[in-house]
């Protein structure tokens, strides 16, 4: 028996909170990759940036200090640290956790991010694929909702 869904497939679940409706909105209609927790607990991935680099098109280096890059295909020269020049910030990965977009000097958050804490993640691998909220100073875009946050249906650990 399948769970029964709410408009744009999200689960009944969520019938009580507005916290996933543009996931599921953007998952309905909209092109990129789209990780639901089902997915994210099927995925044997151990963190965020584990589940990014799982993404057709994305690639995940390290730097020799340690840092991660998240390099896009679709996007020349792209890097999850994105340029600090503001002439090149088309070039930026934007990243959007819990609806807040964090700066590049943030980003440890991400790195440090486990995949236990995710409730939905998408990634828009170029400019065809994003959202509104992410277009004018991106290239690529990853959006993130942990689990335990304010209108989380899942009780706190």
């Amino acid at each position: 028996m399948t769970e029964a869904v709410l408009p744009h497939g999200k689960p009944l679940r969520y019938q009580h909170t507005g916290r996933f409706d543009d996931f599921y909105e953007r998952r309905a209609k909209r092109p990129g990759k789209y990780f639901t927790r089902e997915d994210i607990e099927r995925s044997g991935r151990n963190s965020a940036m584990e589940l990014i680099s799982s993404v057709p098109g994305v690639r995940l280096n390290w730097r020799a200090d340690g840092t991660a890059i998240v390099r896009v295909a679709r996007c020349e020269g792209n890097s999850i640290w994105g340029a600090r020049q503001p002439s090149e910030r088309w070039k930026w990965f934007n990243v959007f956790l819990d609806g807040q977009r964090i700066e590049a000097a943030n980003i440890e958050l991400l790195a440090s991010l486990k995949a236990s804490e995710i409730e939905t993640m998408e990634v828009y691998r170029g400019v065809s694929e994003l959202p509104v909220t992410a277009m004018g100073s991106a290239c690529a875009a990853v959006y993130i909702t942990t689990r335990y946050t304010t209108g989380s249906v899942l009780p706190k650990k």
